[in-house]
């Protein structure tokens, strides 16, 4: 059996061919090498309720909601919106993350002139919530309460 001798420029065009078929491979896989694990959603559907809306145990961050003492994002910002800025924040690693004396992890970005803080749970596995931390907060209940009293104990 006699074996045939490629010449130099079919030795280059194997190569070639199984490139190309790896760049094609690589395209589909919208350039990631490996087929990954979808990522796990860290913003919940209770939580994106508790974020825009408010729950039992606060939030309702998006603008309009009025909740007292609680700071909301601006105008132009829509759920979406403050939800996607949400999940990209959370999903960054190199953030300054810090962890607080009841377990949660905290860290502030600014995004757009919004200074935006996230807090996650224990594990880092979901976001527990997300507000604005440089704007205006909405009048507590109480706010005027202390002078209220006060005045009123001076006409007596």
């Amino acid at each position: 059996m006699k074996f045939r001798k490629f010449s130099i420029q079919e030795k280059f065009q194997i190569p070639l061919v199984v490139l190309i078929a790896l760049g094609v491979i690589f395209a589909a896989n919208q350039f990631d090498w490996f087929a990954s694990a979808p990522e796990k959603d860290l913003v919940t559907s209770d939580t994106k309720q508790h974020i825009l809306y408010g729950s039992e145990d606060g939030g309702g961050h998006l603008y309009g909601q009025n909740k007292p003492c609680k700071s909301e994002f601006p105008k132009d910002w829509s759920g979406a919106k403050i939800i996607q800025v949400t999940k990209d924040i959370a999903a960054n690693d190199n953030s300054d993350w810090r962890l607080e004396d009841n377990g949660y992890y905290v860290t502030e970005q600014s995004v757009q002139g919004v200074d935006v803080r996230v807090v996650l749970n224990e594990d880092r596995s979901s976001v527990v919530t997300s507000y604005p931390v440089n704007g205006d907060r909405n009048p507590c209940a109480n706010d005027n309460a202390p002078q209220q009293e006060s005045n009123q104990q001076e006409e007596m």
